[in-house]
């Protein structure tokens, strides 16, 4: 969640656009299904188990996979140098959500989905 906030920052800083949140530490699933029912910004920045459960409340609001078009993977490594890729609960939880949501049958058949592993040092960007 702290490094979602600091590439949450980074991109509206750079965008200047609104740019969705999509972590537990700030809002409960219930208000954050409420909220993207009413419009889904373009950018989301999240963690894979929020966006995971975002994915399975497609009924109550929530997000559709065939609509995610470019999926960005974190790849710069924490204080303890672990990844998306490397710390074991993260890849765990990336991999559900790619299994069972992004890389179903359905899903790739009604989008173009680009992953790609990115290590983006957003630049400290302080929050008014």
């Amino acid at each position: 969640a702290t490094r979602c906030l600091e590439v949450v920052r980074a991109l509206k800083a750079k965008h200047r656009c609104a740019v969705a949140k999509l972590f537990a530490k700030h809002i409960k699933l219930k208000e954050q299904l409420a909220e993207l029912a009413q419009e889904t910004p373009a950018i989301c920045v999240g963690t894979p188990h929020r966006v995971g459960e975002l994915l399975d409340s497609i009924q109550k609001g929530g997000l559709r996979a065939s609509n995610v078009r470019v999926l960005l993977i974190d790849g710069k490594p924490d204080v303890k140098s672990f990844t998306m890729l490397t710390h074991f609960e993260a890849s765990k939880q990336l991999k559900g959500l790619m299994e069972t949501h992004l890389l179903t049958s359905k899903a790739v058949a009604e989008s173009a989905l680009s992953v790609k592993v990115f290590e983006y040092d957003a630049p400290n960007v302080s929050s008014k």
